[in-house]
């Protein structure tokens, strides 16, 4: 049991580094502005970055 959770959350901290990069790729790109939040709908942010909301919020406390 306590190996697969080493192994869940090594893959997860695999992936973060990824997204985050991409999100400060976005940023970038839309000239620093995003119209999602910590407030919006976890169904939009699925939409736009195909990455669960949890994850746009680990990524963005990366970034900061």
């Amino acid at each position: 049991m306590v190996r697969l959770t080493l192994a869940c959350n090594r893959w997860a901290e695999n992936k973060q580094p990824t997204f985050a990069e991409q999100l400060l790729q976005y940023l970038k790109d839309n000239k620093d502005y995003c119209n999602l939040g910590d407030k919006s709908e976890a169904e939009d942010i699925k939409r736009r970055f195909a990455v669960s909301k949890k994850g746009v919020k680990k990524s963005g406390g990366r970034l900061v």
